[in-house]
C-alpha cells in the first residue's frame, strides 16, 4: 500500500463525491429538502420511544453540517492570506510613493547636491527590495546625507529642504535614519530633521552608531589626564572641559602622520586630539587612517650671538659666571626653546590677524559707542549682588523682581542687530537638556497655556509668535544652540554643530545665522557644576557673551538652578556669580532663576536634583503651579524677560 494505492482510492472517491453530491442537487430541485432533514411521511407510526434518538439524530447532523461549513470557510481564508503575504513586498514596493503628480512649475524640484572629492567615490545602493519603507521629508535646509549613522561618518551629500525620502531602517536609538533619495542616494540622515507618515518603531534596526571602546582606551598611567583637543597642538583649546580619566574607552577616529597625536571619539561622541603616549592601543597603529599631516620643518639656526645670555638677561643679573668652554644645561637648551617662542609668536601673529579679521568684517563695535538712549526711557533696576542671594517672592508672586540691568546697551546691541538683518520678532534658546524639552516654551506656540493674572504678558506672546522660524515660532523653534548633556564649551565646538550647520561653523554661529534672532536667552552651566574649572567656564561663557553682541543678539543671561546632589550643593553659586559678573560687565540683561526658585519645595527641581520639575501644566501660571514648580517658574520668567525687552528695549 504505497503512495500509487493512495493515489487510486483518491481516483476513486473523487468521481463517487462529485456524482453524490450531483445526485443530491437534483433530488433537492426535484424532490424539495433531503429525506433526512425532511419530516418523515410515517412520523406519526414512530414508536414514542424512538422520537427522542431521532430527534438527536438530526441535532448531530446539523452541528456536523455546520462544522464543516465553517471548516470550509476557514480554510478559503487561510488560502487568502497566505497569497496576501507573498504578494505583500510586491504590494509594498508598487504603493511606495504613491503620490498625486506634482503641478509643473517654472521652479525646479530640489535635487541634492554631491558633495566634493579628492577622490571618485561609488554611492552605495540597494542590493535587494526592501522589506518595509516610510516615505518621509527633510525639514531643513542642506541636510548632510552620510554613508554610515553618526556624525563621523562620511558625507555624501547635501540634500535641501523638502526633499523626499524613502525610510528603510534606523538606529536603535532613533535617532539616525537610512534613506534612499528620488535620485537613488541612499545613506543616513539625522532624524530630528526628517518628518515621516507612519510609525517611527515600524522602521526595524539597520545600522548601529560606532561606539567608543572596542579600539582603544585612557591610560591607567596616564598622569596629568589627557583633555580632547580640537587640533594636535597642546597649545589648543579643548573640545569639551573635562578630562578623560584613566581607562576611559576611546574610539580611533585618525592620527597624525609623525604617530604623536590621535584623533578619538569620546563615550560621549564628542571627537578630538589627545597625545598618543597617554592612549593604550588595542589595534596597531598603521591601521589607523592619517587625518592630519604633521610638519617636519627642522629647528631654525640661531647664530650665538643672537642668543640671550645670562649678562645680557636683566631678569638674571645675579647669575653665577660660568668658566669658558663649559657648557651648561641651559646653553644647551637654548635653541630648542628659541625656535618654542618663533613658533608661539608666529600662533600668536596668526591669530591676531583672524582676529583682526572677524573684527572688520563684523561691524558691531565690542564696546558701547553710540550715544546712548535717555535714561527715563528704561526700566530703573537694582544692581544684583555678586553673589545671589534668595528673594521672597511678594504675594502674588511678581516676576519683575528677577528680571535686571535692561540697560541702554542693550538697546545699542539691538539696533547694530537690525542693521545686520536680524528679525525683531525671533529669539533663540541657548542651553542644554533644561532648555531643549517641550516644556520649555514650545507649549506656548501650541496656545496650551494660561497666563492667569499676567494677561500683561499676551502683547509679547503675540509679537514673538508671528514669524515662523525653522519649526514654528520662536518658542517652538528647535534650537540648534541647545543640547542633552552640554557644558557650556559644547555651544563654541564646531564637532558638535547639527547637521544642516556649515563646515566648521560652531553650534552658536549656526543657531544665529538661520534664526536671525533679536535676542537669545542663555542659560549654561548645569553639567559644568561637576568638574568644569570656575576659570573655564568663565572664559566660555564670556565668549558666548562676546560673540552674540558682535552678532547683534542680545545675550539674555539666566542663572542656573541648584543642584541637589552630594558634593555638588555649593557649586551653582560659584558659577552664578560668574553669571551674575559678566552681566555687569557687559551691561546685558539678567534674570535670576535660581533665586526665584530658593522658596520652592526642593528649589523647584524634579527627583533627580538636577532639572526642573515642570508638573503637569507648565505653562499654566496659577499661584499653586508658580509655588511649586521650578519649570512653571522658568517659563514665566523668560515671557517677563522677553516683555521686558520689547517694551523697554526694542521700541
Amino acid at each position: 500500500m504505497g503512495a500509487a494505492a493512495d493515489g487510486d482510492a483518491l481516483d476513486a472517491i473523487v468521481p463517487f463525491a462529485v456524482a453524490t453530491v450531483n445526485h443530491c442537487f437534483t433530488h433537492c430541485q426535484t424532490h424539495g429538502r433531503p429525506h433526512f432533514m425532511r419530516q418523515p411521511a410515517h412520523a406519526d407510526t414512530i414508536h414514542p420511544m424512538l422520537k427522542p434518538r431521532v430527534l438527536w439524530l438530526r441535532a448531530l447532523i446539523a452541528i456536523a453540517s455546520l462544522m464543516l461549513l465553517l471548516a470550509l470557510s476557514a480554510g478559503l481564508g487561510m488560502a487568502i492570506m497566505a497569497g496576501a503575504l507573498r504578494l505583500w513586498p510586491g504590494l509594498l514596493q508598487s504603493a511606495q510613493w504613491a503620490q498625486p503628480p506634482a503641478a509643473p512649475s517654472a521652479t525646479p524640484a530640489p535635487t541634492a547636491t554631491a558633495l566634493p572629492s579628492a577622490t571618485a567615490t561609488a554611492v552605495a545602493t540597494f542590493t535587494a527590495t526592501p522589506i518595509f519603507q516610510l516615505p518621509g521629508r527633510v525639514t531643513g535646509d542642506q541636510l548632510r546625507l552620510r554613508r554610515t549613522p553618526g556624525s563621523a561618518g562620511e558625507r555624501i551629500a547635501r540634500l535641501p529642504t523638502n526633499t523626499t525620502l524613502a525610510l528603510q531602517g534606523r538606529s536603535a536609538d532613533f535617532t539616525w535614519f537610512e534613506v534612499t533619495t528620488t535620485d537613488g542616494l541612499h545613506g543616513w540622515v539625522g532624524a530630528e530633521y526628517i518628518e515621516l507618515v507612519g510609525q517611527i518603531a515600524d522602521l526595524p534596526v539597520t545600522g548601529q552608531i560606532k561606539m567608543a571602546g572596542d579600539e582603544a582606551s585612557v591610560a591607567r598611567n596616564a598622569s596629568p589626564a589627557p583633555a580632547l583637543l580640537s587640533a594636535p597642538d597642546s597649545r589648543d583649546k579643548p573640545v569639551v572641559e573635562f578630562l578623560l580619566l584613566p581607562d576611559t574607552p576611546l574610539g580611533l577616529a585618525g592620527r597624525s602622520s609623525d604617530g604623536l597625536w590621535l584623533q578619538v571619539v569620546s563615550p560621549y561622541g564628542d571627537i578630538g586630539w589627545v597625545p598618543a603616549d597617554k592612549v593604550n592601543l588595542l589595534v596597531p597603529i598603521d591601521a589607523v587612517a592619517i587625518t592630519f599631516e604633521a610638519a617636519a620643518a627642522p629647528a631654525p639656526e640661531v647664530a650665538a650671538a643672537d642668543l640671550p645670555t645670562a649678562a645680557s638677561d636683566p631678569a638674571n643679573s645675579t647669575s653665577v659666571a660660568t668658566p669658558p668652554g663649559t657648557t651648561t644645561a641651559a646653553d644647551s637648551a637654548t635653541p630648542a626653546r628659541t625656535a618654542v617662542a618663533l613658533a608661539n609668536a608666529t600662533a600668536t601673529a596668526v591669530r591676531t590677524a583672524l582676529a583682526a579679521t572677524i573684527a572688520s568684517a563684523t561691524p558691531v563695535p565690542a564696546k558701547p559707542t553710540g550715544s546712548p538712549l535717555p535714561t527715563k526711557t528704561l526700566a530703573a533696576f537694582t544692581q544684583p549682588p555678586t553673589q545671589p542671594v534668595p528673594k521672597t517672592p511678594a504675594a502674588p508672586f511678581d516676576p519683575k523682581l528677577y528680571i535686571s540691568n535692561i540697560t541702554p546697551r542693550a538697546r545699542e546691541i539691538f539696533l547694530a542687530g537690525q542693521a545686520r538683518g536680524n528679525r525683531a520678532d525671533r529669539f533663540s534658546k541657548v542651553g542644554d537638556s533644561i532648555t531643549i524639552p517641550p516644556q520649555f516654551l514650545a507649549l506656548i506656540d501650541k496656545g496650551d497655556y494660561n497666563l492667569r493674572r499676567y494677561a500683561a504678558l499676551q502683547a509679547t506672546i503675540d509679537f514673538f509668535s508671528a514669524t515662523p522660524v525653522r519649526n514654528g515660532s520662536s518658542f517652538a523653534n528647535q534650537s540648534l544652540a541647545a543640547k542633552f548633556g552640554w557644558p557650556t564649551r559644547q555651544v563654541l565646538n564646531p564637532w558638535a554643530a547639527g547637521e544642516i550647520c556649515s563646515a566648521g561653523e560652531i553650534p552658536l554661529e549656526c543657531e544665529y545665522r538661520l534664526t536671525q534672532p533679536a535676542v537669545a536667552l542663555i542659560m549654561l552651566g548645569t553639567n559644568d557644576v561637576p568638574s568644569t574649572p570656575a576659570a573655564v567656564y568663565a572664559d566660555a561663557l564670556r565668549e558666548i557673551v562676546e560673540f552674540s553682541i558682535l552678532r547683534g543678539v542680545i545675550p539674555a543671561l539666566s542663572t542656573i538652578p541648584s543642584f541637589n546632589r552630594a558634593g555638588s550643593e555649593q557649586r551653582p553659586r560659584e558659577l552664578n556669580a560668574i553669571v551674575v559678573a559678566l552681566a555687569l560687565d557687559y551691561q546685558i540683561p539678567l534674570w535670576d532663576f535660581w533665586a526665584a526658585t530658593q522658596h520652592l519645595p526642593n528649589h523647584g527641581l524634579s527627583g533627580d536634583g538636577v532639572h526642573p520639575a515642570w508638573g503637569p501644566a507648565p505653562a499654566d501660571f496659577t499661584e499653586d503651579n508658580l509655588r511649586q514648580y521650578g519649570g512653571a517658574m522658568r517659563n514665566l520668567l523668560a515671557l517677563q524677560m522677553l516683555d521686558s525687552l520689547r517694551t523697554q528695549v526694542m521700541k
